[in-house]
């Protein structure tokens, strides 16, 4: 694999082959850089080189992904959740420590996944396009590293291949992935840049990029917690013991798990000093931790956090469809590069390494979502992308073979893009609160009451809360009779018969503002104004 594969098609060898590495620069370091200057494929005349174009390319593709129709969902879920915490650090100045609508410590997540959707707010309004967009220029972002990734290791062609099939893949786009408001996309951006830059060292020693690579690991525990550097010092330390087997280095075992260990320490002692600084500012450390961690591992934290066996696997058939035949070619090319001495091929072992590991630590909890497998998805695409570039390699002995299996994966990479712009494409419903926000704003001389006890206010669920804090002003408590005025009147109740009986109220309309709600209390509309929202809410 060391050669590139030789091919009357033009082109097809940088699709398909490897070029010859640059010598170790000393001895015992591998080296992976890119293939020389003279041998990148280049335009002629314009003098731009070929991944240049095709990076442009990846990102211009994911960015259209990303970007089309992001406002067009109401905010729901954890998106709400964050985008609360945003706004009060944009609109209020809260910026650290984060604040809960109320004035309370938010402790959910830490502060960096909150940052880039508070800043979103401050330059672009608080909105939902603005609440998504860190996200889909984080998802973006991850298609070109993905790109760099697998062009790096494979070629311009494998890497624009593994870069469609993660920006084309369905629950990346609308599950916690790079259209929603929350961490994820930012989280497997930076684990992908740290592997990226821990390989650059391996193959250079060069300590810069090692402190790259652990930069990015501090970032990812002030995303999403322990989980990212967990991640990065196993993938890192289970490779490094793979390299050691293979090269009977026993004694270099202790030397080579350093650096994924100091990745993973790097992380994990942010993490730590955040978390120590909120629990001096009274935030409950204990008790988040108890629930965060201990319940999620032991015993989910809701119903529909666990699933069956299998689950997992089911969500990965989904995400990469007919393309998971390519599996077994890329183990094929793993095997045989695992066989070989070229440093590329061991270097990529690493990416057959990375999703392995991910799975084993998701196993490990009994919490089971589909989006707790993002971290897994680059990988996976690199690996698919380099089965079908095996399977070219294979075919590369015939004239025109190779060239038409490029058109066959270009056809099929156009029809699942196809299928995910036809997904966008389709109109989304908005949340019942935020149809009645928005239909409450058209009505100048309409007055707004909360009439919520204790125990539902408590339950009010956080994308409700989120839409009423929109509201310029909210009356509260109830007055025992509506004022005498030509203004209409809409309460927010838990039982609406009682409060049109108290306002002697004779025409109203009630309807399920919460009707997502999983607590048997909902809350109601109760429409004093002769029916002129009720429509909106049948």
């Amino acid at each position: 694999m060391g050669a590139a594969i030789p091919t009357r098609v033009p082109g097809i060898s940088a699709a398909w082959g490897t070029c010859e590495a640059r010598p170790p620069r000393r001895p015992g370091v591998l080296t992976l850089g890119a293939a020389d200057a003279a041998a990148t494929p280049r335009f002629r005349g314009a003098g731009i080189r070929l991944d240049a174009v095709l990076l442009t390319l990846v990102l211009s593709v994911a960015l259209t992904l990303d970007l089309s129709h992001l406002g067009a969902q109401s905010l729901h879920d954890d998106e709400a959740i964050y985008a609360i915490a945003a706004r009060e650090a944009a609109v209020h100045g809260h910026w650290y420590p984060l604040r809960w609508g109320s004035g309370q410590l938010f402790i959910n997540k830490p502060p960096l996944a909150i940052w880039p959707v508070a800043l979103s707010f401050h330059f672009a309004g608080v909105g939902e396009a603005a609440d998504r967009l860190p996200s889909a220029v984080a998802g973006a972002a991850l298609a070109g590293v993905v790109y760099v990734f697998g062009s790096w290791l494979l070629g311009p062609w494998t890497g624009l291949l593994a870069a469609a099939l993660l920006a084309t893949c369905r629950p990346w786009l609308f599950r916690h992935g790079a259209r929603e408001g929350v961490g994820d996309p930012l989280l497997c951006l930076l684990l992908t840049a740290a592997l990226l830059l821990y390989l650059r060292y391996r193959s250079t020693g060069r300590r810069a990029w090692l402190g790259g690579a652990c930069a990015a690991a501090l970032l990812a525990a002030l995303v999403k917690g322990a989980f990212g550097p967990v991640v990065l010092g196993a993938v890192t330390a289970v490779w490094e013991l793979l390299m050691s087997v293979r090269e009977r280095r026993w004694r270099q075992v202790a030397a080579r798990l350093a650096a994924p260990a100091a990745l993973a320490a790097t992380g994990i002692a942010a993490y730590s000093l955040w978390l120590l600084d909120s629990g001096r500012r009274g935030a409950g450390i204990a008790s988040f931790l108890y629930r965060d961690v201990f319940l999620r591992v032991t015993r989910g934290l809701d119903w529909h956090h666990v699933h069956g066996a299998g689950f997992y696997p089911e969500v990965l058939g989904k995400a990469f469809g007919h393309w998971w035949p390519a599996i077994v070619p890329a183990a094929v090319w793993l095997w045989r590069g695992s066989l070989q001495d070229g440093p590329r091929m061991r270097a990529a072992l690493l990416v057959g390494v990375w999703p392995i590991v991910v799975l084993a630590i998701l196993s490990a909890s009994v919490s089971t979502l589909p989006w707790y497998l993002d971290p897994a998805l680059p990988p996976i695409a690199i690996l698919l992308a380099a089965g079908c570039g095996e399977v070219g390699r294979l075919l590369a002995r015939w004239r025109v073979a190779p060239l038409g299996f490029a058109l066959l994966l270009g056809v099929l990479v156009g029809l699942r893009g196809r299928f995910a712009w036809q997904t966008l494409d389709q109109p989304m419903r908005l949340g019942p609160m935020h149809r009645f926000v928005l239909a409450f704003r058209q009505l100048p001389d309409a007055r707004l009451y909360l009439e919520l006890g204790n125990r539902t206010e408590g339950r009010l669920q956080p994308w409700d809360a989120f839409y009423l804090a929109e509201l310029d002003s909210v009356s509260r408590p109830l007055p025992p009779e509506l004022p005498a005025a030509p203004a209409c009147a809409f309460v927010i109740a838990e039982r609406p018969a009682e409060v049109a009986a108290r306002l002697h109220a004779e025409r109203w309309y009630a309807a399920t503002l919460d009707g997502r709600s999983p607590s048997p209390s909902h809350l109601y509309l109760v429409d004093c104004c002769g029916g002129r929202l009720g429509r909106d809410f049948d």
